[in-house]
């Protein structure tokens, strides 16, 4: 069975680049603004894996902003 691709992009063998720690062979930090830069519609279609494919501290501080807890 394949998988969908947001179901891939929230595997955890990506979970690495979603660490906010993490940098680039040469030493320079992950271009989180980049990489996760997610339109209006890529969010509505990740639905309720969006919250995985951001980055864990951005995603903890978006949700603690709505006052839902983790």
């Amino acid at each position: 069975m394949f998988s969908r691709p947001w179901q891939a992009c929230a595997h955890d063998c990506f979970d690495e680049l979603r660490e906010c720690s993490s940098v680039l062979p040469d030493g320079r930090p992950i271009p989180a603004r980049i990489l996760f830069n997610f339109t209006p519609e890529e969010v509505r279609l990740a639905g309720e894996l969006y919250p995985k494919l951001r980055p864990r501290q951005t995603a903890e501080t978006e949700t603690r902003g709505r006052g839902i807890g983790l």
